[in-house]
């Protein structure tokens, strides 16, 4: 009897620790969920997160921003690149679902291989104005 209590408290243990890492995993350890890379709709520009280096998906919807302010591109659209992951991946658990850089549009394909305008300085007025819009667009979704 105290054998079966004692398999029974061990499995309902490992139970509680597999579901717990579950739900914390994605909120303590993100830099462990998938990287996904954007671009713009009309092949301008395109870049990467880099979750395990601070490179969010914030950051380049700000970037994407400034893109269409200083290569006038203001009907550019942002599109995600990278695929939702698998569940046969490590990234799929440790991925928060609901994380607003899945709701981006998926596109398949190549990716964009020119951003030289994207790449000249900005000034301060222009970082503040993408800065705002990217705040808008991240709210919208």
């Amino acid at each position: 009897m105290t054998d079966n209590l004692s398999h029974i408290r061990s499995r309902a243990l490992i139970a509680t620790l597999v579901v717990g890492g579950l739900l914390v995993g994605p909120t303590l350890l993100p830099w462990l969920g998938a990287d996904a890379a954007f671009a713009s709709s009309d092949g301008g520009w395109e870049d990467d997160e880099i979750l395990f280096k601070g490179r969010r998906f914030e950051d380049l919807v700000v970037l994407f921003e400034l893109y269409k302010l200083k290569c006038n591109a203001p009907g550019s659209s942002l599109e995600r690149l990278t695929p939702y992951p698998k569940p046969w991946t490590y990234q799929f658990w440790f991925t928060n679902p609901v994380a607003k850089k899945w709701r981006v549009p998926f596109r398949a394909g190549a990716r964009p291989s020119s951003q030289s305008c994207a790449e000249n300085g900005s000034t301060a007025e222009t970082f503040s104005i993408a800065e705002e819009n990217a705040r808008r667009y991240i709210a919208s979704l």
